[in-house]
This record gives structure tokens, C-alpha cells and sequence, in this order.
């Protein structure tokens, strides 16, 4: 290194700097590390070295060095550290299987014996692998169907990938998004959300759900009255929490011998952390709380007597005080509940109204909270009718002369195109105003802005983006073709899932659209007794096809609505919520006349009001 001659880029008040600095540099080349750290000004600092990053993470003699999230299949806690090398892959402590060194290669009495116990009855003949490939569980096909839990016939998978509470509320979504916690006792799986009250949690993977707790606890506190008809009477009560029915109410031709547990307890459903319940206390009366999720819980509520599995604590609304209790004494918090009016005394009964009342503000605050959180249900978004049924396809017919107009380029089909009035669309061929038409709004799909919104009480909507005048074309309701008898079964379905969302609409007999499995953003207009749009079937190149027009003006950011009357099949007694003042109370059933919503006056006569003592 030449100290003497500076570089030309060195700016000339630096460059004594630089002589000063390649000297040092020059003198540094001569030293070891050691004297470099004692005599110089700097210091050499080495990186540690990233530990790679690995979905596999290596075994030494059969340990998985990161197991502290596996459970022991024998004693179900984590931090198993030794897995199984055959088929099961199951993982196990070391005490527990007795030995205190792994072995090089570790099998399972299980794989070593080649025959594996099924997970529901414990028998080892004839087996089947759950088909997920990291999924070490057996059983029998027969045995998973006598048992509440989602199976997938087409495919040998277990339950166990599945979450329970979601696939009650919509059986026919068996997700497996998302992370879960599976029992350690049966193949039911919960997502971290979904999670039972009473669970006891093993770890981030895997839990001891409730119906593994202990029976000995007291029996069932059951209700004075019938659970689907609110009436009292002779009634069938369940053993494993306080719900009662008459027979007839249940449908039941005779008394059941033995065991009766009601239809909740026989599909395992459990109240949820966080759900609002109704609890029994002592001689107290049925008293509304919340289940408190455990991160919840005061440290000195924590300390109490109570069972690890089964036991839930809650915390009363009025008092604020918490209880340890079970599934036996407690049941769901409705809208429109409100308890006994019986009291013991006036000050319960002043206590017991003010929880009521905050009960019914909280019911309302999860109400909304849940309507917000709730995203559109899943659809495939299409831009034409889709047949599904071939008997619902177009007929097979040309385009006829006949529906030519007699509009010209300098006057293209506007509202006085003969086509347009009798609810035709011109052809591109054939129409006399060539590219100028402006009646091929369904072919040229030339729709509304239109944006996406949650509304208060009616689910989702749809807003325009733009000012609309009467008789604007919003956009074309769209959808599956299917016949009446496809129609029947798809709405069979839909009321055995419990799904209250139908976009069925009628273009003919036997062709039927159905905008749930596909459609467009149509498919989110709600019924209004008083809408602002209106379906019109119009022909489309010889197809019969429903279009959505504005009846009146609609300002910019008004809710788009029509009538669904009729013509939506499916939506019958279902309860309306658009707020008209003349709402026939119902979707399908036609608005009241205006003399019904001014009211008819009263005849009878005015009483003087008693004076309070």
C-alpha cells in the first residue's frame, strides 16, 4: 500500500486522514487478532451464525429434539419426546413407556404387533388409517357414523381434522382452515374460537374436551317448562343438562327407557367461552351470566374448588359475582328471554331486572359484534347464467327478424326503440343502429357502481355508487339454471342445514335461477315492501332473462331494493326487516294497502285514568 499517494477522490481537507488511517492499516497487517484488540481502536465482532430454518426438524435415536408441543398418547400431557417410526407416528414420554434411554429406531406395541385399536370402540379388527398422511388415527368407518361428528365418505379422513361447533352450524362446510385443538380422548376437534366451556387445555394442539369430565357431580337442575313450546305440563327431562320437553313437542311415539339426554346432548354441543347463559345457584332463581373464558378469570376465582374438565366459571350480570359451575345447571341466553316473574323479595326483584336489562344490552352488543364479523358466505362470481339442469337450458330457437327495430344511427334505440318497449334487446346483428344501439345493456353488461355493505339487521347489501334515475338498468340478476325438481332438493338441503339465505327466482316452469352457489353482486339486494328497483324479464337473443331497474330516482349511496313478492321462491314466513312503514311483517306476502298503515281510528271511549295511591 502506497501511504504517500492519495487518491483523487479523497477531498483535499481528508486526505491528511487518509495517510494517518493507511498507516495504522499498514502496522494492523502485521499483528495477530489478539494484539490487534489490545493496541488498536476497533474491535472484530463475529455474527453468530443463523440457525437454518427447517418444517422437518432432524431426530438424533428417534427423539424429535423440537417436541414440547406433541402429547403423550399414554398420559396425554405435552412434551413428549419420543415418536413412533412405524405407521402410527404417535409420540409417547420416555417414563411413560418405561425406558430411559431412546432407542436408535423406536416402534410403538401398536405398529410392532401390526394391529391398531380403533379410537371409538377400542377393538384392533379390520382398521382403517385416517387418510390425512401426519394423522396416526384409526378406526371403523361404522363406528364414526353412530357418533355426532362430520365424516366425509368420499374420503377415509376422521373428524378429528374438523371443527365440531363450525360443522353444526353449517354442516354442509367441513373446513378445515384455521388451527385446532384436538381431544386427546375422542375425534372431535375445536378451532381455538369454538372452544367448549369446561375443556382443559394440554397445549397450543390438543385438549381434554368436556364430555371426559367427572360423573360424579350432582345431577341435572332441570326447567319447569317445555323448551320448544314454553309450556308446562308432563315433561321429558334430560340428564346431562337442564333442558325438558313434552314427548309430542320431540316428537316421540313413547317414553324412552332408560338414559334420556336430549338432542343437544346427543350432537355434543356445549356452551361456548363468552356465550351468555342462564345459571341455577343454590335455591336462587335462574339468573343470567357469561361464561368467562379462562384468561378471564380472577386469580382468587381460579384458586376455588372445582373440576379441571367439566367446570366453567361465570360471572353474574347484575352482581358481577362468579360462580364455578357445569353444563347440568346452566342453558343459552335467547332474544327475548326474561326469566321467571316470580321473586322471593322486592329487592331480588329489583337486582334481578337490572341484570336482565344488562344482560339484554350485552345479547345486543355480541348481536352486532357478530353480524360485523361475519363476511359474505362463499360464492363463484359468474357474469352469465350458468345450466346446471338440462332441462332448464334455453330453448333452441334463432334469432327472429321480427324483433329488428326501426331505430337509425343518429337515433340509436333510445326510449322509443320498439324493441325496449316490448322488453326486447336488439341483436347485434341484426339491429339498423349498428354499434350505436343502446339497447344491449344485458350483452354489454353496462351495470351501476354498485359497493358492498353490512346493513343493521338484514345481513349484507348492496349500495349504489352513483345517482340513478327511473327506469336506469342497475344490472342482471344471475345465477344457476335448474328445474323445479332440483329446486325442491337444493331447498330441502337448505332447511335441514338451517340456512335461511335463498336467492331462488322464477324465470319459467321448470327454469329457476339460483344465485347461492353462483352468481353476481345482485345476489346481495334485499327485499324491501317499499324498494326502489324492480325485476323485469326481458328477452335476450331468443333467452328469457331478469333484469334489475330503478323505479325512482335513487340518490348516490342509497341501499339498492326490490319486492321479492312472489317470484323468490323459498323465502316464505321468513320475518321482514326493511322497515317500510307498510311492511307486510313477512317476505313473500304483499305490502298492507295505505289505509292499514295510517291506522284506523279509535271508536271506543275514553276512560279516566285512576289516581295512584
Amino acid at each position: 500500500i502506497d501511504s504517500g499517494r492519495v487518491p483523487h477522490g479523497v477531498p483535499p481537507r481528508k486526505r491528511d486522514d487518509w495517510k494517518v488511517a493507511v498507516e495504522e492499516a499498514v502496522a494492523a497487517m502485521q499483528m495477530t487478532r489478539a494484539q490487534r484488540k489490545l493496541q488498536l481502536t476497533f474491535k472484530y465482532y463475529d455474527p453468530p451464525s443463523k440457525k437454518l430454518k427447517s418444517e422437518h426438524p432432524p431426530k438424533e435415536n428417534g427423539v424429535d429434539q423440537e417436541a414440547t408441543e406433541k402429547n403423550c398418547l399414554i398420559c396425554g400431557a405435552s412434551g413428549a419426546t419420543l415418536t413412533c417410526t412405524g405407521t402410527c407416528g404417535m409420540s409417547f414420554h420416555l417414563g411413560c413407556i418405561g425406558i430411559t434411554q431412546p432407542p436408535d429406531a423406536f416402534l410403538c406395541d401398536e405398529c410392532t404387533a401390526g394391529s391398531h385399536p380403533c379410537l371409538v370402540c377400542n377393538r384392533t379388527e379390520a382398521t382403517q388409517k385416517c387418510s390425512m398422511e401426519q394423522c396416526g388415527t384409526f378406526y371403523h368407518m361404522s363406528c364414526l357414523k353412530t357418533l355426532p361428528l362430520p365424516v366425509k365418505e368420499d374420503s377415509p379422513m376422521c373428524p378429528a381434522h374438523f371443527c365440531l361447533p363450525c360443522v353444526q352450524q353449517k354442516p354442509r362446510a367441513v373446513s378445515m382452515r384455521g388451527r385446532l385443538l384436538r381431544c386427546v380422548q375422542c375425534p372431535s376437534a375445536f378451532h381455538p374460537e369454538c372452544l367448549p366451556a369446561g375443556s382443559n387445555t394440554l397445549g397450543s394442539s390438543s385438549l381434554v374436551c368436556p364430555r371426559h369430565g367427572s360423573q360424579n357431580t350432582a345431577s341435572a337442575i332441570n326447567v319447569s317448562w317445555c323448551m320448544v313450546c314454553s309450556e308446562g305440563g308432563k315433561l321429558l327431562c334430560c340428564e346431562g343438562c337442564p333442558a325438558a320437553f313434552h314427548e309430542t313437542c320431540l316428537g316421540l311415539q313413547e317414553t324412552p327407557e332408560g338414559t334420556f339426554l336430549c338432542p343437544d346432548c346427543q350432537d355434543w354441543k356445549y356452551p361456548k367461552y363468552g356465550d351468555m347463559i342462564w345459571v341455577k345457584l343454590g335455591c336462587y332463581r335462574w339468573w343470567p351470566a357469561q361464561v368467562c373464558a379462562p384468561g378471564d378469570i380472577p386469580l382468587n376465582i381460579q384458586a376455588l374448588k372445582h373440576e379441571p374438565i367439566g367446570d366453567f366459571a361465570v360471572r353474574f350480570y347484575g352482581s358481577h359475582d362468579y360462580y364455578w359451575t357445569n353444563r347440568k345447571r346452566v342453558f343459552l341466553f335467547e332474544e327475548g328471554d326474561s326469566g321467571s316473574l316470580n321473586a322471593s323479595s322486592k329487592s331480588v326483584a329489583r337486582l334481578f331486572q337490572a341484570a336482565l336489562e344488562e344482560a339484554r344490552q350485552a345479547w345486543e352488543e355480541q348481536r352486532r359484534a357478530r353480524e360485523l364479523g361475519e363476511k359474505p358466505a362463499p360464492f363463484r362470481m359468474i357474469r352469465v347464467n350458468r345450466v346446471v339442469c338440462p332441462g332448464a337450458a334455453m330453448p333452441s330457437a334463432a334469432v327472429h327478424k321480427r324483433s329488428v327495430c326501426t331505430c337509425t344511427p343518429q337515433d340509436p334505440c333510445r326510449a322509443n326503440c320498439l324493441n325496449r318497449l316490448l322488453l326486447y334487446e336488439c341483436s347485434r346483428k341484426l339491429c339498423p343502429a349498428g354499434p350505436a344501439c343502446e339497447n344491449q345493456r344485458f350483452q354489454k353488461r353496462t351495470y351501476a357502481e354498485t359497493a358492498l355493505v353490512r346493513t343493521p339487521g338484514r345481513g349484507w347489501g348492496l349500495l349504489t355508487s352513483q345517482a340513478l334515475a327511473a327506469g336506469d338498468f342497475v344490472m342482471e340478476y344471475v345465477g344457476e339454471l335448474i328445474d323445479d325438481k332440483e329446486c325442491e332438493r337444493r331447498l330441502k338441503e337448505l332447511h335441514t342445514d338451517n340456512i335461511q339465505n335463498f336467492y331462488f327466482l322464477t324465470l319459467a316452469k321448470d327454469r329457476i335461477i339460483d344465485a347461492g352457489p353462483m352468481g353476481n353482486m345482485s345476489r346481495f339486494i334485499n327485499h324491501s315492501c317499499q324498494p326502489n328497483c324492480v325485476t323485469q324479464k326481458w328477452t335476450v337473443n331468443g333467452d328469457t332473462r331478469v333484469g334489475i331497474f330503478a323505479i325512482r330516482d335513487i340518490p348516490e349511496g342509497t341501499e339498492l331494493t326490490f319486492n321479492y313478492n312472489l317470484e323468490c321462491r323459498g323465502n316464505e314466513r321468513i320475518a321482514c326487516a326493511c322497515g317500510s312503514e307498510n311492511c307486510s311483517g313477512y317476505i313473500g306476502l304483499r305490502p298492507r294497502p295505505p289505509a292499514e298503515c295510517e291506522g284506523k281510528p279509535s271508536h271506543s271511549k275514553s276512560r279516566p285514568k285512576k289516581a295512584s295511591d
